[in-house]
């Protein structure tokens, strides 16, 4: 005799509930172990032995295999586009950035690594968005504010100055990471080489002071603190100069009232102490531009030495201005031809090294014509 067994139908909410329950394990184990690639490769993109190089090749294949497990693995996608930045594979970078920037948009380890692609490729309104979205995630992040002015910086065309406003705007971000960390020595050099950069000379010798405070032995902020030095006393006699044409020109129209004479003699005494902080920063910048200039090998450092040799012309000592006029023309003189092209000196091509030495000759020979020009005696 058979016997027909009946069965219950099975809860179909307690069925899906175990179904949900048996993926949520899963999920969790495979979340563990994409986390535990993350890992392997983090140790190799930074070895802990020192001797050790990255293996960015192979934390790549780790890393995918981290995404296999976990798609959603947020840390694994950043990763992966570090590692393709590392490799100079920028597109596929920025791709890995953005997948992990899908995930958590407020990624600033993400952020920072597109935008820096974006610079690379010369993206300058791509970067700057990306560094804005810093900004606005961590406005209190010093580096987001000097990353997002350098890309403004370099969006620019080459050889050209900033408008005023995009100018405004750069120093504004620039000295807002200052703000945050008086220490940025990034963006103290960097808002030293923007006000360079656009002749505001006076404001440039101060942040290379600052940077040089930061890091003393960091050598270009002293050559371009030689250089602004040298460029803020010439810029200044030749607004003298004009000023003084025009004053000339005008007492040639008609006599001067009692109000311009007096004007006049402000202006002298004005002159005066112009002069004197004039002597203090030709001196500075002949001690900043003598300390890059090697004592043995100079001809190493020649844009120095011929910076230095105005230096000398301006403050009147011409045995000094020849000696640096000499160093020059010993190393400038027998090139020629194609090779003025071909050669450089401290990086600057040996043709525009010429123009310069010619223009120190010229300058150096009329120094020496007023030096012998008869001093008049008057008697009474």
């Amino acid at each position: 005799v058979s016997v027909l067994y009946w069965r219950m139908p099975k809860n179909p909410e307690k069925a899906q509930k175990a179904k949900e329950k048996k993926e949520r394990k899963l999920l969790e184990q495979q979340m563990k172990q994409s986390r535990e690639k993350v890992d392997e490769a983090k140790l190799l993109m930074d070895p802990s032995e020192p001797k050790v190089p990255p293996n960015f090749v192979k934390a790549i294949s780790v890393l995918d295999s981290a995404i296999e497990l976990w798609g959603e693995n947020c840390d694994a996608y950043r990763l992966r586009g570090e590692c393709h930045r590392e490799n100079k594979s920028l597109d596929n970078a920025i791709e890995d950035f953005s997948a992990a920037l899908t995930i958590d948009e407020n990624s600033l380890q993400a952020l920072e690594g597109r935008a820096t692609c974006f610079l690379a490729l010369a993206k300058w309104d791509a970067a700057i968005s990306d560094f804005s979205r810093m900004i606005e995630v961590a406005p209190h992040q010093d580096h987001a504010y000097n990353m997002r002015a350098t890309a403004r910086l370099q969006k620019r065309a080459p050889g050209l100055r900033l408008r005023n406003a995009e100018l405004a705007s750069v120093i504004e971000d620039f000295s807002q990471a200052l703000k945050l960390n008086p220490n940025n020595f990034h963006a103290t050099c960097n808002l030293a080489r923007c006000y360079d950069e656009h002749n505001m000379f006076e404001e440039a010798i101060e942040q290379y002071t600052h940077a040089l405070k930061l890091k003393d032995d960091y050598l270009y902020a002293v050559y371009r603190r030689g250089v602004a030095a040298l460029a803020l006393v010439e810029t200044r006699r030749e607004a003298a100069a004009k000023a003084e044409s025009r004053a000339v020109a005008a007492e040639e129209v008609s006599a001067p009232t009692e109000a311009e004479v007096r004007a006049l003699l402000d202006a002298e005494k004005a002159a005066e102490t112009a002069a004197a902080e004039e002597q203090r920063l030709l001196q500075a910048a002949v001690a900043d531009l003598s300390r890059i200039i090697p004592a043995e090998d100079e001809h190493t450092e020649l844009p120095c030495v011929l910076h230095r040799s105005a230096c000398f012309i301006l403050l009147g000592q011409a045995d000094r201005a020849e000696a640096d006029v000499k160093i020059g023309a010993s190393h400038l003189d027998p090139i020629q031809g194609d090779e003025l092209k071909e050669t450089t000196f401290g990086g600057t091509p040996a043709f525009l090294l010429k123009e310069a030495l010619t223009i120190r000759k010229s300058e150096l020979a009329a120094l020496k014509q007023r030096d012998r020009r008869p001093t008049t005696v008057t008697s009474n």
